[in-house]
């Protein structure tokens, strides 16, 4: 990723907080940084949220998988990403402590806010916690340089009693992320016709399952096409929006393949296999 020339002075960093950025929760959330603050290689995806209601914005595909995971996460109820820290003054000391370098525009002497991909809002057994995390590719980790504002950030998060961490791509399951994927867009479908369409569907999966659970999930999907007079492709997005919405269950860590998927692997309705915890140490 290469950045844009987009220099920092105390007067952006002025109209960035009136501009609400790095404010607010939920749908009212707003990035310290946006894509177009950068310019990048490849594709810089903008997503909506199932939990927050608004349009994430990511620098990698890591990013965006991590975001997926995330999502998937039923303790988890808010994601604001690029969250920055403001208290540079903090951040200053922390880094003169450590005998460390605090990012500077050298050409304002304009000492630059430490940005957290991800502050995490988490609720379990009742109780909200908040949790930062930096994603970032597992080579940039042999950056000495890296490590040095990694652990000025560490040290400010230790101090504010937050619980801070680094995700990589060893953290994340790739098929569980793709899946996820895959069906986010499902989420939501376009109106009420169409949710009582997917519950009948439910019901007709039960009633197959029943009687021969080796229908693959193309077929059974054609079929319901077919009974329910609807275009071919409808039923299969259904049950894409089944699966986005825990009402159905597959194996999320395997490549999701509805060809490939028999009616006797799915799990209807309750018992999900995968409970939407975190399984990489961070979330439990």
């Amino acid at each position: 990723m290469s950045k844009r020339k987009m220099g920092w002075s105390e007067k952006k960093i002025e109209r960035y907080i009136s501009e609400g950025r790095g404010q607010g929760e939920l749908k009212d959330y707003k990035p310290w940084l946006t894509t177009q603050s950068f310019s990048t290689k490849g594709n810089s995806p903008r997503l909506h949220g199932w939990k927050t209601d608004r349009m994430h914005e990511y620098f990698s595909d890591l990013e965006k998988f991590y975001f997926f995971i995330l999502e998937w996460s039923e303790k988890v109820i808010d994601i604001r990403e690029q969250y920055p820290i403001l208290d540079r003054a903090m951040t200053a000391d922390i880094a003169a402590e450590l005998g460390a370098k605090h990012p500077c525009d050298h050409s304002t002497d304009c000492f630059i806010p430490f940005t957290t991909d991800f502050m995490i809002t988490v609720v379990s057994r009742g109780k909200k916690t908040f949790l930062a995390r930096q994603v970032k590719p597992s080579s940039q980790l042999e950056d000495p340089r890296v490590i040095e504002k990694f652990e000025i950030e560490a040290e400010y998060w230790y101090q504010k009693g937050i619980n801070w961490a680094i995700v990589t791509e060893k953290d994340i399951s790739t098929p569980l992320a793709k899946n996820i994927m895959n069906v986010h867009k499902y989420f939501h479908l376009e109106n009420q016709e169409h949710e009582e369409d997917a519950q009948r569907l439910v019901k007709y999966l039960v009633e197959k399952k029943n009687t021969n659970g080796y229908w693959n999930l193309i077929d059974l999907a054609d079929q319901f096409d077919e009974l329910n007079n609807s275009s071919m492709g409808t039923s299969l997005n259904y049950i894409r929006h089944l699966i986005a919405t825990k009402k159905i269950s597959i194996d999320m860590y395997k490549n999701f393949v509805p060809r490939n998927v028999l009616l006797e692997e799915v799990e209807i309705p309750d018992q999900v296999l995968y409970k939407g915890e975190i399984n990489n140490g961070f979330i439990s």
